[in-house]
């Protein structure tokens, strides 16, 4: 599976490389700038990608955190993600002006390090769950819709996403669609090696009278 990417953004080259450092530690990669204008600059030319949050220094010079985040805000593939301050400023105010421009939360400096981890990992569950309920078009066992209407589903939806099927056995079957017509489709054990896939894994996975399935939107490697 993908690691999440975490950007990070401090105009203080140690603390900067601190942050990177206990990220990277913690099993997320991370791309990472000294300025705000260098990271619009990667959002602007690497959109979205893998990108599951940001993580700015309030105080920068050129383009401040607020700055930033504004500039972030108008941008539709990365608007929503989530954005936490770090900060050494325990002044109300700045506070209130980080929540105004849409900060989902922030962190004050020095960073305690299980705490900062944590908080981390609580807003990426919350965003990726939400991503989830979003772009879920239909969940169930397969012993009440077999597969042949679920793939009929997504036909006439016109789906851009993919069918999971999750096998008691411990197999996992992928279906992806485009415009509705099914692309590539494969069967994997637990540790995400491909067993079958094309026509073998397609015929396999109808033969399947239990486990549980799920319908979405967008790309798997977005969940």
């Amino acid at each position: 599976m993908q690691k999440k990417l975490i950007m990070v953004v401090d105009h203080d080259p140690a603390m900067l490389a601190d942050v990177v450092a206990l990220v990277n530690k913690a099993g997320f990669e991370t791309v990472s700038y000294s300025s705000a204008q260098q990271a619009l600059t990667h959002l602007d030319t690497q959109g979205k990608s893998t990108l599951r949050m940001i993580v700015a220094e309030a105080v920068m010079p050129d383009v401040d955190g607020f700055g930033f985040l504004k500039e972030v805000k108008k941008r539709p593939a990365v608007k929503d993600l989530p954005f936490l301050f770090l900060t050494h400023a325990h002044d109300t105010s700045i506070l209130i002006n980080a929540f105004e421009h849409g900060a989902v939360d922030y962190f004050f400096k020095p960073l305690k390090k299980e705490l900062f981890i944590a908080k981390i990992r609580s807003m990426i569950g919350a965003f990726d769950d939400n991503i989830k309920n979003t772009n879920t078009i239909l969940s169930g066992k397969l012993v009440d819709k077999p597969l042949d209407e679920i793939v009929a589903l997504c036909e006439h939806e016109s789906l851009n996403g993919f069918v999971q099927i999750n096998h008691p056995d411990q197999f996992q079957g992928i279906i992806t669609f485009v415009k509705g017509l099914p692309d590539a489709m494969y069967i994997q054990d637990g540790q995400g090696k491909k067993l079958y896939t094309d026509t073998e894994a397609f015929e396999k996975m109808y033969e399947w009278d239990a486990g549980d399935f799920v319908v979405r939107r967008g790309a798997l490697s977005d969940y």
